[in-house]
């Protein structure tokens, strides 16, 4: 991760659009979340590197995703080509604009995880 993005102090206030919910922690009450959040994101993430959004290819690239399905993430929900972002893809793209600081789960905290899934 690049200096700039590590000292970026983001502005809360651009979060505006952004759901409180989709900024949780999975099993924590985190929601999916949709595609205009996804595509703010991809704006807020932009504005870290002078760009007017994240690219496909950008976000592919920090989240491991081909571009199909960058590209369907930010589909129409409802539609034939929309799927819904993986949490892990999501909190990517999170921590790496700066809105959510990366969290070290112990063991323990996993369990607890695995078993609220099931």
């Amino acid at each position: 991760m690049s200096e700039d993005i590590k000292n970026y102090e983001y502005n809360r206030k651009d979060l505006k659009g952004i759901r409180a919910s989709t900024l949780l922690p999975y099993g924590s009450g985190w929601e999916k979340p949709t595609p205009d959040e996804i595509r703010l994101l991809f704006e807020i993430g932009g504005e870290l590197i002078g760009k007017a959004k994240l690219t496909g290819s950008m976000v592919g690239g920090i989240t491991g995703a081909d571009a199909r399905s960058v590209r369907r993430w930010t589909a129409e929900e409802g539609s034939k080509g929309h799927k819904y972002i993986s949490y892990a893809a999501w909190r990517l793209l999170l921590i790496y604009v700066g809105i959510v600081e990366p969290e070290i789960i112990e063991p323990e905290q996993a369990v607890n995880i695995k078993n609220v899934a099931e």
